[in-house]
C-alpha cells in the first residue's frame, strides 16, 4: 500500500510536467523505479506517453483552451 502512494507520486511528476523534458524525465524515473515492481503499467504509460509529449509541445496558451474544451465538450 506504501508503493502504491509513491508510485502515484510518480505518475503525477508526468502527467502534471509542464514540459516535455520534465515528462520524458518522469517517465524514465516510472521506469527506473517501479519498472520490475509495476511493469504492465509502465509498459502502458510509455506506450501512450506520445500523447502526453505531443500535448506538451503546444504554447501554454493553447494547452489551456485543450484543457478546457476537454473539460466542457459540446
Amino acid at each position: 500500500a506504501k508503493d502504491r502512494g509513491l508510485f502515484a507520486e510518480d505518475l503525477k511528476r508526468i502527467y502534471r510536467a509542464e514540459t516535455e523534458e520534465r515528462a520524458k524525465e518522469g517517465i524514465l524515473r516510472l521506469r527506473e523505479r517501479w519498472g520490475k515492481i509495476y511493469p504492465k503499467v509502465v509498459k502502458k504509460w510509455e506506450d501512450k506517453a506520445y500523447a502526453l509529449l505531443r500535448f506538451l509541445r503546444y504554447p501554454k496558451e493553447i494547452k489551456r483552451r485543450i484543457k478546457v474544451i476537454e473539460v466542457f465538450p459540446d
